[in-house]
C-alpha cells in the first residue's frame, strides 16, 4: 500500500462516480423494462413473478458469496472484469429466444407502434381498438378456455388472414372493429396455468394434444428464461459487490471512506439517462430487427451490451485502485452488524421497514408498466417515465440540503412509505399514456426519501465503524428478502385479480403500515434515553435514603452494560487505529 500522502482521494472519488454512473446507464436500458419483454415473450404475470423473484434470491446468495471469495483470494479485479465481460456476452443470447408466437408478438409491436402519436391506443389491444372501446374485465370464471379459443380462431395465426380472433370476437387489423376484452393477451386460465401474449396463436391443434403442446411450450419458454436470468445475474451480482469492498478499503485506509457518499446519485442519474434514451429509442424502431422473432425489444439487451465496453474503459483506470488490506481489522463484518441491528433499539422496527418497503417497490416495480401498456403507453411514455423517477430520488438529497437541520430517520421512514402507497393507488386507474408521469414522481420522491431514512437510521446504528455491514443488511439482506417475496407474491395476486388491483393492494398494505409505525415506534424501548435521564434523576435525588437502593441497583446495572458497549467500541477502534500506525511505520521503514 502507498503511504497515505500518496494516495489521490480526488481521482479515486471521480473515477468511482463515472464507473457507477456508466453501469447504472447500462442496468437502465434493461431492468426497467425486463418484465415488459418477459410479457411480450408470452410469459404471464404468475411466470414473469417467478422469473424475477429468482433474479433477486440469486443476487441475495451469490453476492457475499462471491464477494468473501474474491477478498480471500484476492480476485477483485478480475471477478469485476469478468463480470462486465460475461454479462455483456450472456445478455446478447437471451433475445434470441423465440416467443410463443412470433406472428401474434408482431401484431401487437405494430399496434403499439401505430398508437404512439395517434391516439391513446392500448398496446395490449388488437386491431387498433381503443381502451375507451373495451369493455370493463368480467369475473375471471367467464375466461374463455384454451379449447375456446382454439375452435374461434388463433390471435394471429395461419389462416386467419387480416383477421385476429380475442376471446371470440374478429376484428380487422388496422380497422375499427367490436370491443375486446383488454385482458384478453393476459388472463389466468381456470386450470391454474398461465396465458401470455401470442400464446394460443401457437397452439394451431384445437382439443387436448393442442393444451399439451401449449403447456409444453410454455414450459420450455420459462425454463429457457430462467436459466438466461439467472446466468446473467450470476456473472452481473460480483461487480457492485466487489468494486465497493474495494473502494472502502483504499478510502478507509487513510481515513476518507464518508467521501463515498455520492455515487449513489451519479448511479440514479446514469439509471434516468438509460432508461429515457432507451425508450426513446427503441420508439423509433421497427418491429422485427432479425428475422422473424428478435424484436425491437431486444435493443435494450443490446445497449447493455455495448456499455460495457467504455464501462470497462473507465473501470481499467479503476480497478489497480481496489485494495485489500488483510492486516486490518474489518469493522464492518456481517455477523457484528446483525448483533447491532438485534440489539439497538429501533433497529428490528427498521429492518421490518426497510423489508417491506423494499417488497411493495418490487411488486411496483415489475407491472408498473404493465399498467402503463394496458392504459395506451408504449416505449416512449415508459421510458420518459422511468427516467423521471430516477431524476426525482437523485434529486431528494438536494432537497435535504435546502433544509437548516437534517431530519431524524422515522419522519422520512413515514414520508417516503405513504408516497409509495399513494404511488401504487394512483397507478390503478391510470387512463392514458401520459397519466403515469406526476406517479413516477411521487414514486421516486417517496423512494428517495425512504431509503435516505434508512440510510440515517444505519448510520445510529453502525456509528462504532460497522456503517457498510449495517448499510449492507438494510440494503442487501433486508431489500434483498422483500423484493423476493414482493416480485413472487405480486406475479400470483396480478394473476388471479388483475395488475389494477395488485397495485390498489399494494398501496392499501402500505398505507396500513404507515399507520402503524408511529405506534410501534412507540411501543420501541428508547434504553438510552431512560437510562440517562433516570441517572439525571438519581444523581439530584441521591440523599433520599434507604427507600430508593433497589432502584439505585438497576440503574447501576443498566449504567455498566452502557459502559461495557462503549468500551468495547472504543477498544476495537482504538486496535484499528493501533495497526494502521503500526503498518504505517513498517512500511515508511521499508522505503528508507
Amino acid at each position: 500500500m502507498k503511504p497515505p500522502q500518496q494516495v489521490d482521494i480526488r481521482a479515486a472519488l471521480l473515477l468511482s462516480s463515472s464507473f457507477h454512473f456508466l453501469c447504472s446507464v447500462g442496468r437502465g436500458c434493461l431492468l426497467p423494462f425486463l418484465t415488459l419483454y418477459l410479457r411480450r415473450l408470452g410469459l404471464g404475470a404468475a411466470a414473469t413473478g417467478g422469473v424475477m423473484a429468482t433474479r433477486h434470491l440469486t443476487t441475495l446468495l451469490w453476492s457475499p458469496l462471491a464477494g468473501a471469495l474474491t477478498r480471500r483470494y484476492d480476485k477483485r479485479r478480475l471477478a469485476a472484469a469478468l463480470s462486465l465481460v460475461g454479462s455483456a456476452a450472456v445478455a446478447l443470447l437471451i433475445p434470441f429466444i423465440p416467443p410463443l408466437d412470433a406472428r401474434a408478438l408482431g401484431g401487437r409491436c405494430n399496434a403499439t407502434a401505430a398508437s404512439i402519436g395517434s391516439g391513446p391506443l392500448s398496446s395490449s389491444s388488437v386491431g387498433g381498438v381503443p381502451p375507451s372501446a373495451l369493455p370493463a374485465a368480467g369475473p375471471l370464471s367467464n375466461a374463455p378456455s384454451e379449447g375456446q379459443l382454439a375452435a374461434n380462431g388463433t390471435l394471429g395465426g395461419a389462416g386467419s388472414g387480416n383477421k385476429s380472433v380475442v376471446n371470440g370476437h374478429r376484428a380487422e387489423r388496422g380497422a375499427p372493429g367490436p370491443a375486446v376484452s383488454h385482458r384478453s393477451l393476459d388472463v389466468p386460465e381456470p386450470s391454474g396455468g398461465w396465458r401470455g401474449v401470442g400464446e394460443v396463436g401457437g397452439e394451431e391443434d384445437g382439443g387436448f394434444l393442442g393444451g399439451l403442446k401449449g403447456v409444453a411450450a410454455r414450459q420450455q419458454l420459462l425454463l429457457l428464461l430462467l436459466m438466461g436470468v439467472v446466468a446473467w445475474e450470476l456473472l452481473a451480482a460480483p461487480l457492485a459487490w466487489a468494486v465497493e469492498d474495494g473502494l472502502h478499503d483504499y478510502l478507509d485506509a487513510v481515513d476518507a471512506a464518508d467521501h463515498h457518499g455520492n455515487a449513489p446519485t451519479w448511479g440514479r442519474l446514469g439509471a434516468a439517462l438509460g432508461a429515457g434514451g432507451t425508450g426513446i429509442l427503441v420508439s423509433r424502431l421497427p418491429c422485427f430487427l432479425v428475422g422473424d422473432h428478435v424484436t425491437r425489444g431486444a435493443t435494450h439487451f443490446f445497449l447493455y451490451a455495448a456499455l460495457a465496453v467504455p464501462t470497462l474503459m473507465v473501470g481499467s483506470a479503476l480497478l489497480p485502485l481496489l485494495h485489500l488490506d488483510r492486516k486490518r481489522v474489518r469493522g464492518g463484518g456481517l455477523m457484528r452488524a446483525l448483533r447491532l441491528v438485534g440489539g439497538r433499539p429501533g433497529g428490528p422496527l427498521s429492518a421490518a421497514v426497510a423489508l417491506l418497503a423494499a417488497a411493495g417497490g418490487a411488486a411496483l416495480e415489475d407491472f408498473l408498466l404493465w399498467a402503463m401498456e394496458d392504459a395506451g403507453a408504449g416505449e416512449l411514455h415508459m421510458g420518459v417515465g422511468v427516467a423521471l423517477g430516477s431524476l426525482s430520488e437523485a434529486a431528494f438529497p438536494l432537497l435535504l440540503g435546502l433544509c437548516s437541520r437534517s431530519p431524524g430517520p422515522w419522519g422520512p421512514l413515514m414520508a417516503g412509505a405513504g408516497a409509495l402507497a399513494l404511488t401504487c393507488l394512483y397507478c390503478s386507474f391510470l387512463w392514458g399514456p401520459w397519466a403515469a408521469l406526476p406517479a413516477q414522481l411521487l414514486r421516486g420522491l417517496g423512494a428517495g426519501t425512504l431509503w435516505w431514512g434508512v440510510g440515517a437510521q444505519a448510520e445510529e446504528v453502525g456509528a462504532g465503524g460497522a456503517g457498510l455491514g449495517v448499510r449492507r443488511v438494510y440494503g442487501w439482506l433486508c431489500a434483498g428478502m422483500g423484493a423476493v417475496l414482493g416480485s413472487l407474491g405480486a406475479g400470483f395476486v396480478a394473476e388471479r385479480w388483475g395488475v389494477r388491483w395488485l397495485l390498489r393492494g399494494v398501496g392499501l398494505g402500505v398505507a396500513a403500515c404507515c399507520v402503524l409505525l408511529p405506534l410501534l415506534r412507540w411501543r420501541t424501548p428508547q434504553q438510552r434515553r431512560i437510562n440517562y435521564s433516570r441517572l439525571l434523576a438519581a444523581d439530584d435525588s441521591e440523599d433520599s435514603g434507604s427507600e430508593e437502593e433497589p432502584e439505585t441497583d438497576w440503574l447501576d446495572r443498566a449504567l455498566e452494560v452502557d459502559r461495557a458497549l462503549e468500551a468495547n467500541l472504543a477498544l476495537q477502534d482504538h486496535a484499528l487505529k493501533g495497526d494502521r500506525h503500526r503498518q504505517n511505520l513498517s512500511e515508511r521503514r521499508g522505503h528508507l
